[in-house]
């Protein structure tokens, strides 16, 4: 995932894989980069407590992909850092709350669900069992938004 900031720094990512009491989630790759639109760009790597493998190369040992919602709360500390950011495909900290349903509001690392089976509900929103709701409309429409 491509972070780019004027604010987050390397040490705010590391703090991010433990807020809000997740435990076991790891920044497993980071790389610094150059950015057109901010100050910085990070590349990352998260892993986590799926029941899935990471999908970023072999000889990955026993670690899991960081599920959807470790995703959630690490992008969601980050977006409270630096509501200009762009995280992933989020352009904008509005974007990411709307496309997320405002899941991640408050959710903690012993709320989170290990795997959301998603239902179609309508078109572009999906809802899980346990509660969690994406538009993948909301997300895919949202504008950058760039201050000099």
């Amino acid at each position: 995932m491509k972070i780019h900031s004027d604010v987050i720094k390397y040490s705010d990512l590391v703090q991010a894989v433990h807020a809000r009491g997740m435990v076991g989630v790891k920044l497993a790759d980071c790389e610094t980069k150059g950015s057109r639109s901010r100050k910085r760009s990070f590349d990352i790597r998260l892993t986590g407590n799926s029941a899935s493998r990471p999908n970023f190369g072999a000889g990955n040992g026993d670690e899991h992909a960081a599920q959807w919602d470790e995703w959630g709360i690490f992008i969601d500390t980050l977006f409270t850092l630096d509501p200009e950011a762009i995280i992933g495909v989020y352009k904008t900290y509005a974007a990411f709350k709307e496309a997320t349903c405002g899941r991640f509001d408050t959710l903690t690392g012993p709320e989170t669900h290990r795997r959301h089976r998603w239902d179609f509900v309508y078109p572009y929103h999906f809802e899980c069992s346990c509660g969690a709701e994406m538009d993948t409309e909301a997300a895919r429409h949202a504008k950058v938004v760039v201050t000099d």
